[in-house]
């Protein structure tokens, strides 16, 4: 694998104005939404267990929709897509609440899978990320793109 050239937290999605706060403890008891076979479905499941009611769907699309629904309370997503999500239309009415969740996993980061003994690759892969970010250049791009940092 290359260097990392992002990561992405999780982030917890509610319909505007349903909750003023929502901590750890707070969650307990919500039916909490998340994408099918996800890192945040797996992180619910082992962090909450049986004291929340897990609602998965194969889609971030179909989630979403459930949470607008008010067939979930909130939605704990990756952040990049549930970022894209709630800027686009059809997440107008929906907002991020408390502070992005780290699940401690590798997957938080995105790296470049190579074949091994590709170590030429690998070198000149991880030194072109470098380069991006050493003039500032990948924080330019991310500007453009994303409110959050990425990396």
């Amino acid at each position: 694998f290359t260097e990392r050239y992002y990561r992405s937290v999780s982030i917890v999605s509610e319909r505007k104005g349903t909750f003023t706060d929502l901590t750890p403890e707070d969650i307990k008891g919500k039916r909490v939404g998340a994408q099918t076979g996800t890192l945040q479905a797996e992180y619910l499941k082992s962090t909450y267990g049986d004291s929340i009611t897990l609602i998965t769907a194969p889609s971030y699309d179909e989630i979403f929709d459930k949470l607008k629904k008010g067939e979930v309370d909130v939605v704990l997503s990756d952040g990049l897509p549930g970022y894209s999500y709630m800027t686009s239309p059809e997440g107008e009415e929906l907002e991020t609440i408390g502070i992005p969740v780290e699940t401690g996993s590798v997957v938080d980061f995105a790296c470049i899978a190579l074949a091994k003994g590709n170590d030429k690759l690998r070198a000149d892969i991880n030194e072109a990320i470098q380069s991006l970010r050493r003039p500032g250049e990948a924080d330019r791009i991310r500007r453009k793109y994303f409110d959050l940092i990425i990396y």
